[in-house]
Order: C-alpha cells, then structure tokens, then sequence
C-alpha cells in the first residue's frame, strides 16, 4: 500500500503503531498477490491519464466504461478480476470507502455478462506421462526434482519455491512436504502434501532425495538457484524461475510451450489422479482446493481416452 488514511481517534496518539498497521496489512496477502496488484493499479491509472480521467476516488461510470474497454481490448477474465480486486482494496484500505463502486450491482453485473459473452478461460496443458518422461530426459538434478515434487504434489508455483528444508517429513512409505502458506491459505493454516515412495524413474522421492544431496545443505530453501557449473545457491527460487522450468522442459520435449506453465503440473496432477482412480476429496486433501467446482477445471482428460469411452459403455450394457 502507497498510503493509508490519515489516523485518527486513539491510533491518532500512538503514531509508532502505523507503520506496523502498514505492515500486517501487507502480510495478509501473498507477495505474487502485492505484486498482481501493484500491477494492476498501475495499468487503471495509465488508462485514467491516457483518458484525460482522475483514477481515485473512481465513479461507477468511470469504472464500467474501464472494464468494458478492457474486455472488448481482449483481456482475459482473470486480468480483469485481478483488476476489480485491486482497485476495491485500494478503495477501502487506502481511501476508507466503506462501499466502494467496485461493489455496486450494475458492475457485479457486467461482470457476470462479460464472463458469459467471453468463453472459457485458457487453461494450461497438463503435462501428460508421455510428455513428462520425454522433458525429463536431459533435465538436471534438480529440474527433475522440480518437475516430479510439481505433479506428484499438485502444489502451486509460489508453494513449490516456498518450501524450505525443515517443511519434509521422512516415513517409510513416502515423504510429507508441508505448506505452511498458500494462495488460499493466507492466514497460514498449513497443510500437508504426500510424496509416494513409487520407485522406477518417475519417483519424486528419490528425485527430491538426489537433489538434496547435491545442493548439500541442511537448512534454508528447498529449491534453489544454480550457478554455472550447476553448483547450487543459497538464495530460493522465484514461481517465475519454476514457471521457467516448466517451458524449458516441454521444449525439450519437443512441444511448443506456449500453452504449458508451472500450471501444467497442478492440472497434470489432478489429470493423472482422475485417471488412476482416486477421489475427489484425495484429490483436493493433496492440492488445497476448497470448492468443487474448482478444482474440476483442472480435469482435463483426452478427448480420446479409451478408458472414459470404457467406462461409459460399461454403465450402458
């Protein structure tokens, strides 16, 4: 946050609690969260300047008129979610609105209307078992440890990069990585997330278990930066380096990476589970996923799965 409200009432005489005020604000959101925001008032400002318009306070008019623009310029759905969102945190933390226009019925909406008219959201292609074992053939120590943790966990990107060493749990059967704080998850509950012990060249046990030993370190991020040479760093992977990881990968695979992502191995995970039977809420238990309807966007099986064509023929003889 640029700014807060001026203080007033009893914070008024205690000007040393304003800053820490600032600070856990800040720490109710994720950093990739401050960052999409930060973005995005910069974006609604750009526009309010090239329109000749004052951003703050915005009217509702102002508002529809900015987000019709944005839709009919192309925006993705969730780029103008991430939008709306900003702006009405600003609008209450910031500016003190206690009804913000981002609230109002006409906007809610128009939402609803540009959500409907827009089409499905562009999703990120799973990584499939096939295209895994072909990115993972000259992927090194510790990208195979990225690549096998990312599907077999179903974590997301910010998760995956911020684990650290102390969150593993070590059992005969498998290992437990835990999350102590996630996209959904801000006030950092935790959960835990399961690796099997499957053996062959697809475990992510003995993945993870090789990088360890490479990177050569007891404490601190589990996934780390690599100097040249390989030699790993002391300082943790961004959700963008992983995200680079990913691409790297599939063009190794041969595939064009425009529709793969750090995504492709969330919704690989839950594509894989479907496959092999678990359900439902194991998948949910292993991703964090607190809706249904959520997670079964990531579900994505090929049009021509024989399986599927199986199982129907099934219930129909």
């Amino acid at each position: 946050m640029k700014a807060l409200p001026e203080p007033a009432g009893v914070l008024a005489k205690r000007p040393d609690l304003v800053e820490p005020m600032r600070e856990y604000l800040d720490a109710a959101r994720s950093p990739n969260t401050r960052k999409a925001y930060r973005q995005a008032i910069a974006h609604f400002e750009a526009w309010c300047r090239q329109h000749g318009e004052a951003a703050w306070p915005p009217t509702a008019d102002l508002l529809h008129t900015y987000f019709i623009d944005g839709a009919q310029a192309g925006d993705a759905w969730a780029t103008l979610c991430v939008r709306r969102a900003a702006i009405s945190v600003r609008c209450q933390l910031v500016l003190g609105l206690r009804d913000p226009p981002t609230h109002g019925l006409r906007l809610r909406t128009l939402f609803a209307g540009i959500r409907e008219k827009g089409g499905p959201q562009s999703q990120r292609t799973p990584l499939t078992e096939e295209t895994l074992r072909a990115a993972l053939k000259a992927a090194n120590v510790r990208d195979r440890a990225i690549l096998l943790v990312g599907i077999a966990s179903g974590m997301r990107a910010d998760e995956l990069a911020r684990l650290e060493l102390r969150d593993i749990g070590r059992y005969e059967a498998g290992w437990v990585l835990r999350i102590r704080k996630s996209k959904t998850d801000q006030s950092g509950k935790g959960r835990i997330a399961r690796l099997a012990k499957v053996g062959g060249d697809l475990c992510p046990v003995a993945a993870l278990e090789a990088w360890i030993a490479q990177a050569k370190a007891t404490e601190g991020p589990l996934f780390r930066g690599l100097r040249r040479g390989g030699h790993p760093t002391s300082e943790a992977l961004s959700p963008h380096a992983i995200w680079g990881v990913v691409k790297a990968a599939v063009v190794r695979a041969g595939l064009d990476p425009a529709t793969f992502g750090s995504h492709s191995l969330r919704a690989g995970f839950v594509t894989w589970a479907r496959a092999r039977g678990l359900e439902w809420g194991e998948i949910m238990q292993q991703t964090g996923h607190r809706r249904i309807e959520t997670v079964l966007k990531y579900d994505r099986p090929k049009e021509d799965d024989p399986a599927a064509f199986d199982r129907l023929g099934k219930m129909l003889k």
